[in-house]
C-alpha cells in the first residue's frame, strides 16, 4: 500500500505523537509499504524535504489559522487566500505522486488537518483520523468553534477512527455519535529492547525523573511541592526534569522559591536517544499531568522496567494498573503524589517488580509488531471499501 502519514509534528520535534508515528511509519516501511510523512513546517531551521530512517519527510506551511478566522475574520480569510491556495497545490501534488492509498492524519488537532481532508476527498484517497487523546481539550471556548467543526467533519469522513485508549474511544462518540461503528483502539508502539539493553544514565547521586513538556497540563508545579515532602523524608534524593517549554522560567522560580535548588535538575530538550538512558538509570518515573491520552513516556519507563507514579487522568489508568505496575494518584494534590513516591523509594523490591509487571505488560500488549499489524488491518480495510 502507499500511506501518507500526516502527524501534528514530527522528528526531530519531541513529544507522544512524533515519537508514535516515527515508530509506525518504520514499522510500515519494514513491511514492504511505501511511506511518506507530511507534517507542519514549524521551525525556520528545518527543510522542507528530508529523509529520516528511508522515510520521506516532506514539511508544508499549512497556513490556517483557527482561531483568527473566528476572531478576526478579515485577517484570517485573508492568510488563508494568499497561502492557502499554495499550500494545497503542493500537497496535492505529493499524493499524486505518491499515488496515496491511505491518507491517516495521526491526531486532528494541527494546521495540516482541513487540507488533508480537501486533499485526501479530490484525490480519491481513503481518510484514516487517529486520536490520541489531546482532540477534545478546551473544546468549549468560542474561539475554538472552527476547531469544532473540523474535527466533527473529520470524524464523519473518515473510513475509520483510532484511539489510543478506551476513554478517547469513548469521547469521540460522545463528540460525534455517527463514529462509534467506525472506531478501533489502536495503542501506543514501544520497541521494548530499545529500553531493555539501554546503559544507565550515571548520577552521583539516586534520582526519580519526569519527562514532559513544561506546560501547564503537565502539573510541573504540584509535582515541586511535592517532591518538597519526598526531601523533608529522603534528603538523597533528586529529581531530574527532562523537557522544554513556555514555563520553563517559572518553574525554575519555583524550584527556588521551594529551597531544591540543590536537588531539582532542568535537562531542557532531550534528544531522543537519551530517553533509554535517563529511563534506564532512574528509580521510577513520575508523570503529574492534569491532562493525557495515553502518555508515550509511561509506556517508556515500562519497557525500561520501572515503576510508575502518575496522576489518574485520561488513559493513564488504562496502562498503569494501581499497585501491579505503578501507582496513580488525584491530579493536583501533592500530599498523596509525595507518598506514593516516599512508599517506592522505602520499598526498592516492590518498586522493582512494579518494572518487570510493567515490562510484561508492554511486551505483550504495545509491541510494535502488534500495533503495527493494526493500523495494517484499518489501512487494508479502508482501500477495500473504496473498491
Amino acid at each position: 500500500m502507499n500511506i501518507v502519514l500526516s502527524p501534528v509534528a514530527y522528528f526531530p520535534q519531541t513529544g507522544g505523537v512524533p515519537t508514535s508515528v516515527r515508530r509506525l511509519a518504520r514499522g510500515l516501511q519494514e513491511r514492504g509499504h511505501r511511506v511518506v510523512v507530511v507534517t507542519p513546517w514549524l521551525e525556520s531551521t528545518q527543510s522542507d524535504r528530508d529523509r529520516i530512517d528511508g522515510v520521506d519527510v516532506h514539511r508544508l506551511p499549512f497556513a490556517f489559522p483557527f482561531r483568527m478566522l473566528w476572531q478576526t475574520p478579515r485577517e484570517g480569510l485573508g492568510s488563508l487566500c494568499r497561502y492557502g491556495l499554495r499550500d494545497l497545490r503542493r500537497l496535492l501534488r505529493i499524493l499524486a505522486d505518491e499515488r496515496a492509498e491511505v491518507v491517516d492524519v495521526q491526531s486532528l488537532t494541527g494546521p495540516n488537518l482541513p487540507y488533508l481532508l480537501l486533499a485526501s476527498r479530490f484525490r480519491g484517497c481513503r481518510f484514516v483520523g487517529s486520536l490520541h487523546g489531546n482532540e477534545f481539550a478546551g473544546m468549549t471556548r468560542r474561539a475554538d468553534r472552527m476547531r469544532r467543526l473540523l474535527l466533527r467533519s473529520a470524524l464523519r469522513t473518515s473510513a475509520c477512527v483510532t484511539a489510543v485508549s478506551h476513554r478517547v474511544a469513548a469521547e469521540a462518540t460522545r463528540f460525534c455519535p455517527e463514529v462509534a461503528g467506525r472506531i478501533v483502539r489502536i495503542p501506543t508502539a514501544v520497541r521494548v529492547d530499545e529500553y531493555q539493553r539501554a546503559v544507565p544514565f550515571v548520577s552521583r547521586a539516586p534520582y526519580i525523573v519526569t519527562l514532559a513538556r513544561l506546560n501547564g497540563l503537565k502539573g510541573h508545579d504540584v509535582l515541586l511541592s511535592a517532591f518538597q515532602q519526598v526531601v523533608e523524608s529522603d534528603p538523597e534524593i533528586r529529581l531530574v526534569i527532562a523537557g522544554s517549554g513556555s514555563q520553563r522560567a517559572r518553574l525554575h522560580a519555583v524550584t527556588l522559591a521551594l529551597g531544591l535548588a540543590n536537588r531539582v535538575t532542568f535537562l531542557g530538550e532531550v534528544d531522543r536517544g537519551r530517553v533509554p538512558a535517563l529511563l534506564a538509570g532512574c528509580r521510577f518515573l513520575v508523570l503529574a499531568s492534569w491532562s493525557e491520552g495515553i502518555p508515550n513516556v509511561i509506556l517508556e519507563a515500562m519497557a525500561a522496567g520501572k515503576a510508575v507514579v502518575a496522576t489518574a487522568v485520561g488513559g493513564t489508568p488504562e496502562v498503569v494498573a494501581d499497585p501491579e505496575r505503578g501507582r496513580l494518584v488525584p491530579p493536583g494534590d501533592p500530599t498523596q503524589l509525595a507518598q506514593a513516591m516516599l512508599d517506592l523509594l522505602r520499598d526498592p523490591a516492590r518498586c522493582s517488580a512494579m518494572g518487570e509487571a510493567g515490562r510484561a505488560y508492554v511486551r505483550r500488549d504495545h509491541d510494535v509488531d502488534r500495533v503495527v499489524d493494526q493500523y495494517e488491518a484499518v489501512y487494508r480495510a479502508a482501500v477495500e471499501q473504496r473498491t
